[in-house]
Order: C-alpha cells, then sequence, then structure tokens
C-alpha cells in the first residue's frame, strides 16, 4: 500500500485537471504566495534528526520577516522557541545527515548562512490520509493508456496513468484533499464527453520527503486557477491546480526531487512569458 501510494503521489502532484482560459485575467489576481496544505494524520516519534538552522533571533517579529524572506527565496521556512528564549528559523528537519548537508549548501550558494544541528527529539511522523482520486479511464495496455493521456492533454486538462495492484493502468485527472474540488474536475470532464468518477483513497505515508514545486500563480477562485493552469497545460507545461492552506487555488508546474530541475523549469516557464518561483515543501 505504501509503495502503490508513493507512486500516485508523484504522479498527481505532477499532473492535476485543469480547463481553459487567459493570461491576462489570470495574472491580475495571481498572488505568489503558497502555504502548502496537508490533511493527514500523525503520531510523535522519538527519532534523531538533522536540523537545517538559518537565523536566530531575540525578537519574534524579525524572525517571521527572515522567515518570510527565505519563503519568498523559495526555501522552506520555520520558527522554533528554544530553552535560550530564542527563536530559531530552520529551514528543514531530515533523518539522513547527507540531505540536511545538501539543504546547507543551496543556502549559503543563495548567500543565508547555515548550520546543522544533530537533535533528538519527537517528531510528527505522517502515517495516514484521505485523498480524492478523480478517474477517466483503466487500460490493460500501457501504450492505450498513454494515447488517452495525451488526448486529455492536447484537451487541456493535466492527466498521468498508474499501474496499479490490479495490473491495470489508470488515467486520472487529478489527486485532491478536498472531496468538492475532485467533483468540480468531475463536472468539467463530463460535460466534455469523457468518463469520470471520484475515488477515494485512503493511504499511509511512512517518512516525510523534501519536494521543490514550481508556482505560476494562485487565485481566490477555483475556476480561474484551472483556467491558467489549462492555459500553460496547453502551451507545453504540465500545470496543475490545487488548495493551498491560504485558501488560494496555486497553479503549479512541476514536483522534483532536484531543486537544480525546479530552477531549470522556472527559467523555461519566465522564457516564455510567465510568471515562476520555485519553493521547498515537507510532505
Amino acid at each position: 500500500m505504501k509503495n502503490k501510494r508513493k507512486m500516485i503521489m508523484a504522479a498527481a502532484i505532477i499532473a492535476l485537471c485543469l480547463t481553459a482560459g487567459t493570461s491576462a485575467a489570470a495574472r491580475e489576481e495571481s498572488s505568489m504566495a503558497i502555504y502548502p496544505r496537508v490533511e493527514m494524520e500523525y503520531v510523535q516519534q522519538q527519532k534523531t534528526v538533522y536540523i537545517v538552522r538559518t537565523g536566530t533571533f531575540a525578537v519574534y517579529q524579525n524572525a517571521v520577516n527572515f522567515s518570510e524572506e527565505l519563503n519568498n527565496a523559495g526555501f522552506y521556512a520555520e520558527i522554533e522557541l528554544l530553552s535560550d528564549n530564542r527563536y530559531h528559523v530552520n529551514s528543514g528537519t531530515y533523518e539522513q545527515y547527507s540531505d540536511a548537508e545538501a539543504k546547507k549548501t543551496l543556502l549559503e550558494n543563495a548567500g543565508y548562512e547555515s548550520w546543522i544541528e544533530e537533535v533528538t527529539k519527537e517528531v510528527p511522523v505522517p502515517v495516514s490520509g484521505t485523498e480524492y482520486l478523480v478517474q477517466v479511464g483503466a487500460f490493460k495496455n500501457k501504450t492505450n493508456a498513454d494515447l488517452y493521456t495525451q488526448e486529455l492533454m492536447n484537451a487541456g486538462f493535466g492527466s498521468y496513468s498508474v499501474q496499479e495492484e490490479d495490473g491495470l493502468y489508470h488515467v486520472y485527472c487529478g489527486a485532491y484533499e478536498e472531496k468538492k474540488d475532485a467533483e468540480y474536475v468531475k463536472g468539467l470532464l463530463n460535460s466534455l464527453g469523457y468518463e469520470a468518477y471520484v475515488r477515494e483513497n485512503k493511504f499511509e505515508i511512512d517518512i516525510l520527503q523534501t519536494y521543490f514545486v514550481v508556482q505560476a500563480g494562485a487565485f481566490s477562485s477555483n475556476e480561474n486557477a484551472q483556467n491558467y493552469a489549462a492555459q500553460l497545460n496547453r502551451a507545453g507545461f504540465n500545470a496543475y491546480s490545487t488548495l493551498a492552506q491560504n485558501g488560494y487555488y496555486t497553479v503549479f508546474c512541476g514536483t522534483f526531487k532536484e531543486k537544480a530541475n525546479a530552477d531549470n523549469l522556472k527559467q523555461r516557464l519566465i522564457q516564455a512569458g510567465y510568471e515562476a518561483i520555485v519553493i521547498e515543501y515537507q510532505m
């Protein structure tokens, strides 16, 4: 179940479901802020971890300002009040020292002083959650699944296929945390003559992963976000939208384990005339 979940999450993050729109309307409402929203169950577990620290402040507001600067630069940031009564700004907690060292290098290359601290502490470990998948087909043959996926993309929908335990290649147009968002996308597909249904999937995750996503905009309206994502998709960027913690529907164009790959996609978007930033998050 865990391996299946990881495959679905990787594909789902890369391509969700979209519809048509205009660039001008999108940019008028767009906001480049993002607060990743993940609703999952957690357990506290005692672990030795490696924390990448980037700053320490006596005044809370100074720590907030620095965290916002890091976020705007595309780095994950959180504030922790320690026993020294100072506010420490961290940029990730890692189980492997090599991962923490890689993050430290990224920060230093961007001009931010950072250091690694080994800590034994209780950390939240995600164990389960629920998502709503929009399924549009299932095929015995991978080629047929790929052709159907391409048809959906040509129509303006971000889609992907995953081979599951039944041996079939299931084609999806999104994995959503909120059922109402999945129902919205299902309605779009049905209106264009595609058969689609919403499938509830309960999953388990064993460790936190760090990802880099390329954000192209954020909108208060789900419809506007879907429209803008469809425009990007038809321009050759596999775009998708998802609901962020701040209530905005955020448009992404890719999720990567390596920041360099995210930076390359960001530059392609900018060269094509679109706004883009790289955001790091842990899930």
